[in-house]
């Protein structure tokens, strides 16, 4: 589509709508240079991320882009996209900040020119313009423009970024953040585990390298804390590889990273421009996460914002713990609504001013909820209904019936309990059962094994609270992979304790065994091989650690799970039931199963 000037009631200032990213690449040099002319700049408005950002996302968009002049020369740039109808800014929600490009003595003229011609263009609906910090130039200029474009306009609080900066009573705040004994302790701590090394990545291909390193590390961190990583979407991904392809990382990219015996357990992705540092992405080897490493890198962060001469430690949007912990300043982020003059736009703005009011009231309540650990439940309950089948949303007698009957389901759950369980055995540890050759891996897992499981497979019951429980008691996660994708989990344990055995009067004798406990197997694969690979690798293990039997504790409902242990050579010896009643009243009864007995679904 060829791009247009269009006049406007500003006299010699025309501005130019832009829909094509060719023309916008003609404007990179003009572009940049206004952005240089703004002493707090953000690299969130530099061109580069303008086209990192549009190389990643811009299939899901089209350009909108407001281009002003006067009279040749470009003085001002509102880079805008459209997508169903919604007109945002280019590169939100992945930039943290947001604003117009120009000269700060312009920017009235830039921003009632643009508007102007954004307001005489069709086909959107409404233009929500996300991440405006309180000291930008649209936030500071918006009420000065004309009654006919800021009518139907409504700013509405979009949230906190904390950050630290220097001040006239602490001017070297980095150097006594990053002095504190408890961030040297994290160092220290790190050293005795072998040789701590930090540096800046300065090389486009060793960036490259490492960002895929960086790409695991947060999608297996996220995961385990039940968080979804942005950089399990491609796009994200295709944004950061852009980002290192397009920004000086001697200058304005700094990736750095923190090694341990020359093993990176720890990643900062971040941005240097106008004596700021902001921190745009982190993460760590999980394998470390006792070891703290992300707050051992922290400290060497706050060293280069330090010696570097930095006046702000930005830490961008987001509520983690940590960076309030650091903050000494935060600042106020916004969204602008602007409606069209229609019907439409006017009910939309009234809807936008109830907004306004009722969200600082919303957040206060969420902190509420969360302290009393009701927020999770009701969040829970919204995530159901969205994810619920089409037919029941359409059709509201449905979706009622369907809730009800969740809701006494879950309700019967906590009232009453039963769980019926079988032990099966292996006395002869020394006998390794058959095990064919197909590509198969059986491996004592690492956290970051565990969380790769969880990765691949959502369905899997499990999260870092869990780890952390069944490794202080001393359990060990065996995976199976075949192929390279895992297809069998069993957690191994030589504490009777970990099947909740009744009192000693009917207590099992596991006399220097091996329990596995809890096994997980893939519901889209043949597992009767993994099977056999895992009870192989058992047997050796149980044999080299002197384990007299092992012992397989599986529902008495798995028949298949059976079905491959007997095969094994493992003998079904007991069976276990518990009942629960109202969680504190607790029965639990073993029945042994005598050599012979027939297995069916229900012993």
């Amino acid at each position: 589509m060829t791009t247009t000037p269009s006049e406007t009631a500003q006299g010699k200032l025309r501005c130019e709508l832009v829909t094509q990213f060719e023309r916008l690449e003609e404007l990179c040099g003009d572009w940049d240079q206004l952005w240089r002319t703004d002493p707090a700049g953000e690299i969130f408005q530099t061109f580069a991320w303008a086209r990192a950002w549009w190389r990643a996302y811009g299939d899901e968009y089209s350009l909108h882009c407001l281009a002003v002049y006067d009279g040749e020369t470009l003085i001002g740039v509102l880079p805008l996209v459209r997508r169903q109808g919604e007109i945002q800014f280019l590169g939100v929600p992945q930039a943290d900040y947001a604003d117009v490009v120009c000269e700060e003595e312009r920017a009235l003229e830039v921003l009632t020119t643009a508007f102007s011609v954004l307001f005489e263009s069709r086909g959107w609906k409404e233009c929500k313009l996300q991440h405006l910090p309180s000291h930008s130039r649209i936030m500071r200029y918006w009420r000065k423009l004309p009654r006919r474009l800021s009518r139907y306009s409504t700013f509405v609080f979009g949230g906190h970024s904390p950050s630290m900066m220097a001040r006239t009573d602490c001017p070297d705040i980095f150097r006594a953040a990053a002095s504190k004994k408890k961030m040297r302790q994290y160092v220290n701590n790190l050293a005795k585990l072998g040789v701590v090394n930090f540096r800046l990545l300065d090389t486009k291909l060793d960036a490259r390298e490492h960002l895929q390193m960086f790409f695991r590390q947060q999608v297996r961190r996220q995961r385990l804390i039940d968080k979804s990583s942005h950089c399990r979407l491609f796009t994200f991904r295709g944004l950061l590889n852009g980002l290192v392809e397009e920004l000086d990382l001697k200058d304005q990219l700094r990736f750095s990273v923190l090694e341990l015996n020359g093993v990176p357990i720890a990643y900062q992705f971040g941005f240097d421009a106008n004596g700021k540092y902001t921190m745009y992405q982190q993460t760590f080897d999980v394998n470390s996460w006792d070891s703290s490493p992300g707050q051992a890198l922290l400290r060497y962060m706050f060293e280069y914002a330090s010696v570097t001469g930095k006046h702000e430690f930005d830490f961008t949007i987001g509520d983690e713990p940590y960076k309030k912990r650091y903050a000494n300043c935060f600042k106020d982020n916004f969204t602008l609504y602007v409606e069209p003059v229609n019907i439409q736009g006017a009910v939309r703005w009234i809807w936008r001013g109830i907004q306004r009011c009722l969200y600082p009231r919303a957040l206060a309540a969420k902190s509420l909820l969360q302290h009393y650990r009701i927020y999770d439940a009701l969040a829970s309950v919204l995530r159901w209904i969205v994810e619920s089948d089409q037919e029941q949303l359409r059709k509201p007698r449905i979706l009622v019936r369907s809730a009800f009957r969740s809701f006494f389901k879950h309700a019967f759950a906590s009232v009453y309990q039963r769980e019926d369980r079988i032990i099966l055995r292996f006395d002869d540890v020394h006998a390794e059962p058959f095990s064919d050759g197909h590509d198969i891996d059986v491996i004592e897992s690492r956290l970051s094994d565990f969380a790769d499981l969880l990765v691949e497979n959502p369905s899997y019951p499990g999260d870092l609270d869990t780890w952390k429980v069944r490794k202080t008691r001393g359990d060990t996660l065996i995976i199976v992979r075949e192929g390279g994708k895992a297809t069998l989990a069993l957690w191994t344990t030589s504490d009777p304790t970990a099947i909740e055995l009744p009192s000693k009067k009917h207590a099992i004798d596991f006399d220097s065994s091996w329990i596995v406990y809890e096994h997980w197997s893939s519901p889209v694969a043949d597992t009767s091989p993994s099977y056999r690979a895992a009870l192989a690798f058992l047997v050796r293990e149980a044999a080299k650690q002197e384990r007299r039997r092992l012992w397989v504790c599986c529902p008495a409902s798995a028949r298949a799970q059976k079905k491959n242990l007997v095969s094994q050579g493992f003998h079904v010896k007991y069976r276990l039931q518990n009942w629960r009643v109202v969680r504190w009243l607790r029965f639990q009864r073993v029945s042994p199963i005598e050599a012979g007995v027939t297995l069916t679904a229900d012993a």
